[in-house]
């Protein structure tokens, strides 16, 4: 009989093998959660480097040299007034329309001066909008311009010649911030027809920008002085290497993490599975027990023979029964109360425990070897019960056992 010690020992065993286990997923649960936290802070700093600005004001810290060039009404005597204020800190600017033309107009050009093409444009295509701070006294309606070269239309020197298209917008004493699409501008239908394009092409080239411009409207107060300062420009664009950067990041960063994780799980995996089967051996050391009476030769004698013969691939309990003459009832009894298993479930302990040892210690055995020299006819049923006892296929563990000797023996 196992002595109170010895179950004692055996009972540890049983906490020891999946504390392993536990250990590896708490690990990984640590390093798992740490990853998602850098994850989360590099995918912050690369969605705020992702927007790229490009400020035009103050004049002297644009990245786009630019110079101020102003139009005015010239259809009567009493044209437009136009004075600028500022035109380097921010552009500032008051004017006041005449009160006999029908449509009287004055423009503020913020003219670009890279020249990349004999009209002087600048590309603006990487850029995909304008946001900008303005404030009017009075209350006011004005348009933001984007002027750019048309190779039917354009002259050089003329700055009406120059396509532009719109954004309207209302501004009053209070600055607000105004925001236009670059690519959702609206070219004006008077333009086109005044210079016999048609209707229907409404588009135009981000990539041959001349100036950018501010202009009074026929909404606006005619005949009153107004004054308007536009204290921001930005020029918004996407930097997508940094999203490569992120991408790339994630690649390298989860690829190793499961790397690493597969790796240890492999290891603390192989070690549970050895813990198994040191806990499992004193299941076959029958010569720790007592004998004592009657009965507990029956036990003796059961737990012996079982010990012995269990590589017998015949045995059974019909054997079992005519070699001993005990009867059926009696050996599930002794199994139950010594053990705690039945008949079949004790046989394919001993035969898998022994078949685990075989599998570490016999490394160049092949796993149908294994198989049949602890009793298994059918590979298959043996391939199947293994997994069953130990989590993982016979030649999975195989391979788990000789990476955790390898892994050892570099440590």
């Amino acid at each position: 009989m196992l002595t109170f010690t010895d179950w004692n020992i055996l009972a540890g065993q049983r906490i020891k093998a999946p504390l392993n286990m536990i250990e590896f997923y708490k690990k990984v649960a640590k390093y798992f959660s740490l990853l998602i936290v850098i994850t989360m802070l590099v995918a912050a700093l690369c969605a705020f480097m992702f927007f790229g600005r490009d400020e035009l004001l103050p004049a002297a810290e644009s990245p786009i040299p630019w110079h101020i060039e102003t139009i005015k009404d010239q259809l009567t005597e009493n044209r437009s007034s136009l004075t600028v204020l500022n035109q380097t800190e921010q552009l500032d600017f008051e004017y006041t329309l005449n009160a006999v033309d029908e449509f009287p107009y004055v423009k503020l050009l913020m003219v670009f001066q890279q020249s990349d093409s004999q009209f002087g444009t600048v590309n603006f295509s990487h850029y995909y909008k304008v946001s900008f701070d303005v404030e009017c006294t009075p209350y006011n309606v004005a348009t933001l311009n984007l002027r750019t070269s048309d190779p039917k239309v354009t002259k050089a020197g003329d700055y009406n010649s120059y396509r532009f298209a719109s954004h309207w917008f209302d501004c009053s004493d209070q600055s607000t911030e105004e925001e236009a699409s670059l690519t959702g501008l609206e070219v004006p239908l008077w333009w086109l027809l005044e210079n016999g394009i048609s209707v229907h092409d409404r588009t135009y080239r981000l990539d041959q920008v001349f100036a950018l411009s501010f202009d009074s409207s026929r909404h606006g107060p005619v005949g009153v002085p107004t004054r308007i300062t536009v204290s921001r420009i930005t020029l918004h664009y996407y930097q997508w290497e940094y999203l490569v950067v992120f991408a790339l990041f994630c690649c390298c960063a989860w690829i190793s993490f499961w790397a690493w994780a597969f790796k240890l799980h492999s290891t603390y995996l192989a070690n549970d599975i050895r813990a198994k089967i040191v806990h499992d051996k004193p299941l076959v050391a029958y010569q720790k027990l007592s004998i004592t009476s009657h009965k507990d030769k029956e036990k003796r004698a059961v737990l012996e023979y079982l010990a012995k013969h269990y590589a017998n691939p015949d045995l059974n309990m019909e054997l079992l029964i005519q070699e001993l003459g005990v009867n059926r009832k009696k050996v599930n009894e002794i199994l139950r109360e010594e053990i705690g298993f039945t008949f079949k479930a004790y046989l394919n302990k001993l035969r898998l425990t022994e078949a685990a040892r075989l599998v570490c210690d016999q490394p160049n055995a092949s796993i149908n070897e294994v198989a049949f020299s602890v009793g298994y006819k059918n590979v298959t049923h043996f391939n199947k019960l293994f997994k069953e006892e130990f989590g993982c296929a016979p030649n999975k563990f195989k391979k788990l056992n000789l990476a955790a000797d390898t892994i050892a023996d570099d440590e």
